[in-house]
């Protein structure tokens, strides 16, 4: 018997869908996030130094998240705020879905302080606000394995027991995102009173990742069988990776999406200046004066 695709419901993947950020592209609007999403790269936290085996430094491409069977069931992601975290949860959460998994993002400021007694309603809530009525209960009653908590905004939560150790029970995998690496111990049966979830740090856009972004926009709405189009589209890539090499050079802002997708917008607006003849404050201004656009709330 052929297997049922899993659905969310409408109102949640416009929120997967949303890319977050207020920039407009001259040749598609409105944009998903697939349109521009980079897979950023994850360098393992010195929080993991007390782990056997790991010292910390080592690096990985958050798309290897996507295949979660050799890698630990708990695994925090830090970054500051605007640093592409719960952009790269909501990518994952489709490609779970797609390879047949259950996906769950909770968003830990949206919760706040809650009871142990309350955990079992909550996750059941918003599986019911996620997944449609044709799904939920092919979701609600598949095994733990299947299931994936995408816990945003991890230090949001307030909960005596703790809510890792709460959630380990319902869960196969957590992959909690926060502003400061966890540096506590689970104490689970599970487990091991010792034991330590792998800590990522989310980093800045490397060079070959900064090139794919650019191409990715500057590419977007374009006949890919056009050889001319395609001809312009390299040039103002090259030109565009100049740009945001001497805004990066001079320590002005981090080399996160939000920024270098801020550049690319101001760049296709016909705004920017000479590199050798800017101060970029047009860059600032950009980013202060024109609004975010606001993420559709999940009703409740």
């Amino acid at each position: 018997m052929e297997r049922r695709p899993t659905e969310f419901r409408l109102e949640f993947l416009e929120f997967l869908n949303d890319p977050g950020i207020g920039v407009r592209h001259p040749r598609k609007d409105p944009l998903v996030l697939e349109d521009l999403f980079v897979f950023p790269d994850l360098m393992l936290s010195s929080a993991n130094v007390r782990s056997p085996g790991s010292s910390g430094g080592g690096t990985i491409n958050s798309r290897d998240l996507i295949h979660l069977e050799n890698l630990s069931p708990v695994i925090f992601i830090s970054g500051p705020g605007d640093s592409g975290k719960t952009t790269l949860l909501k990518s994952l959460m489709k490609h779970y879905a797609a390879l047949g998994l259950y996906p769950l993002y909770i968003d830990g400021n949206r919760i706040g302080t809650f009871c142990a007694d309350e955990l079992e309603d909550i996750i059941r809530s918003t599986y019911e606000e996620q997944y449609t009525e044709e799904s939920l209960d092919r979701v609600l009653t598949s095994e733990k394995d299947k299931k994936i908590c995408l816990l945003d905004n991890f230090d949001g939560l307030r909960l005596e027991r703790g809510p890792i150790t709460a959630l380990i029970d319902k869960f196969g995998f957590l992959l909690p995102t926060s502003s400061t690496p966890f540096l506590g111990e689970i104490s689970s049966s599970e487990f091991g009173a010792d034991y330590i979830p792998l800590n990522f740090e989310l980093m800045e856009f490397s060079l070959d990742l900064r090139r794919e972004l650019s191409q990715k926009w500057h590419n977007l709405g374009l006949d890919p069988g056009s050889g001319g189009n395609n001809m312009r589209a390299e040039t103002k890539v090259e030109s565009a990776l100049n740009i945001i090499d001497e805004v990066l050079g001079r320590d002005l802002v981090p080399s996160y999406p939000l920024i270098l997708l801020t550049i690319l917008n101001i760049g296709e607006s016909g705004k920017e200046e000479a590199p050798s003849e800017s101060s970029y404050g047009h860059y600032f201004e950009h980013l202060i004066t024109k609004p975010k656009k606001r993420v559709r709330a999940v009703k409740s």
